[in-house]
């Protein structure tokens, strides 16, 4: 099951672009959490592989989920912002960590879903994210779909 979203927790999809709504670095800092990677197969030679990694912006207002795919040359990943969210709230409450990366997750896969209108969970994902996360994140959005599986 999903945690609980706080209320003060308001997630904005960016559409793949940094946001100049937010003070937010050009690329994923250094010090950015690895979240998961996650690959979908559509058909034969029609597949995606992102990263996502958590990180938050200068003065650590807002967390931020970065969302990479390998590069063209295939040496390294290239990233960029695909949602964010307050830090803290107005009474300075923190948000914990992995629950705002899962909320983030949401929103991005929710928004991008939106906007394509035929997209599916991936096939596989590694990392943090791996199992019940996963399976959680994916019921939010897509709970068509998840039920079907079951």
């Amino acid at each position: 099951m999903l945690p609980k979203k706080p209320v003060w927790f308001e997630t904005v999809f960016t559409e793949w672009s940094v946001t100049e709504e937010i003070p937010c670095a050009k690329r994923v800092p250094r010090t950015a959490d690895f979240v998961a990677e996650a690959m979908w197969a559509f058909a034969p030679g029609m597949d995606r592989h992102d990263q996502y990694q958590l990180s938050t912006n200068q003065g650590q207002k807002h967390l931020i989920l970065w969302t990479g795919s390998p590069d063209e040359e295939g040496r390294g990943w290239t990233f960029v912002p695909v949602a964010y969210g307050p830090a803290k709230s107005p009474e300075g409450e923190r948000m914990h960590l992995w629950h705002g990366a899962l909320h983030l997750l949401v929103a991005a896969w929710q928004g991008e879903k939106e906007q394509t209108g035929c997209f599916q969970p991936p096939q596989e994902v590694r990392g943090p994210l791996a199992g019940e996360d996963f399976e959680a994140v994916c019921r939010e959005v897509w709970p068509e779909y998840m039920e079907k599986q079951t």
